[in-house]
């Protein structure tokens, strides 16, 4: 399929239907995790959190996930590598846009490394929420979220040529 122009310098827009095949697939996985990271509850990130003490993905990252019990004034105690986990916290927003740029390219160009990008994505993703642990409801969908897009990276990649 061929979007065209009436303006002779504009090339067309060609899109791929071999790129299309699996992009259902992808999208699904992708509209789950955005699910899961603006809506579900994930776990609370300080020393001796409990499982039923969830704050939703934003205060994760930024650190407002406080019990409702603590003093506001009081420092909250935070467990070791506290940093490095808030900076794997926002590399989910990026494995997002990389997929959102990656489904793009695909539909447009439908270029095969394209779907590296999507691996890495699923990679990352499920990698980020089995370090979690899949005990509240935010890192489940997120991991089904992330299998989908990588299942479909993956069949995309095995299934077109160069």
């Amino acid at each position: 399929m061929t979007l065209s122009s009436t303006s002779p310098n504009v090339r067309p827009i060609t899109f791929k239907p071999a790129a299309l095949v699996n992009l259902p697939l992808i999208l699904v996985g992708m509209f789950i995790v955005v699910y899961a990271v603006i809506n579900a509850a994930w776990p609370s990130d300080f020393v001796n959190a409990g499982y039923n003490q969830t704050v939703s993905h934003q205060d994760r990252l930024t650190g407002h996930d406080r019990p409702a019990d603590w003093p506001a004034d009081t420092a909250l105690p935070r467990n070791s590598g506290y940093e490095l986990r808030r900076v794997l916290d926002g590399l989910v927003y990026y494995a997002l846009i990389q997929a959102v740029v990656a489904v793009i390219g695909l539909v447009i160009y439908g270029q095969r490394n394209l779907y590296l990008l999507l691996i890495i994505s699923g990679v990352y993703g499920i990698a980020y929420v089995a370090g979690l642990g899949v005990s509240t409801v935010g890192p489940l969908l997120s991991a089904g979220g992330f299998a989908l897009i990588l299942w479909g990276a993956v069949l995309g990649w095995l299934t077109s040529t160069r």
